[in-house]
């Protein structure tokens, strides 16, 4: 049994990420991405690269809303506990 702290589980945890952009199949090609649109321009998934990396893939293309967000407790715990 391991104890950590909330803080620590979120810093090695994933972020949501929710991006829309005319380019979206490009993107998910490059991201490498399962298909898990929201429609045909946005895509929402969950991601443990390095937000930098991500954001220098997408400085590629036109984006026109970008999301990021921590994941909450619940998504954290969950994650651990499937």
């Amino acid at each position: 049994l391991k104890i950590e702290s909330i803080t620590n589980l979120q810093e090695k945890n994933f972020n949501n990420i929710t991006i829309t952009s005319k380019d979206i199949k490009a993107i998910i090609k490059e991201l490498k991405l399962e298909e898990t649109l929201i429609d045909e321009n946005t895509i929402k998934f969950k991601s443990t690269t390095e937000i930098n990396k991500i954001i220098k893939i997408l400085s590629k293309y036109e984006i026109k809303k970008l999301l990021i967000e921590e994941p909450t407790i619940e998504d954290i715990f969950l994650h651990y506990y499937k």
